[in-house]
């Protein structure tokens, strides 16, 4: 979104302590969904059509 030049806002969260329970997900499960997520930004970057710049001389 900042690439094309919206502006990005931010919230604050509440962020609490877990009540109970365990985490369902491990360093290696998420590793493996954040490499995927990379490549696939590096994928839609690469295909933006690229406008030629026009200079009238």
């Amino acid at each position: 979104m900042r690439r094309d030049g919206y502006a990005i806002g931010y919230i604050d969260v509440v962020d609490r302590p877990r009540a109970s329970g365990v985490s369902n997900y491990g360093l290696w499960d998420r590793l493996w969904v954040g490499i995927l997520d990379l490549t696939g930004v590096w994928w839609l970057i690469r295909r933006k059509k690229r406008v030629p710049e026009v200079s009238e001389d």
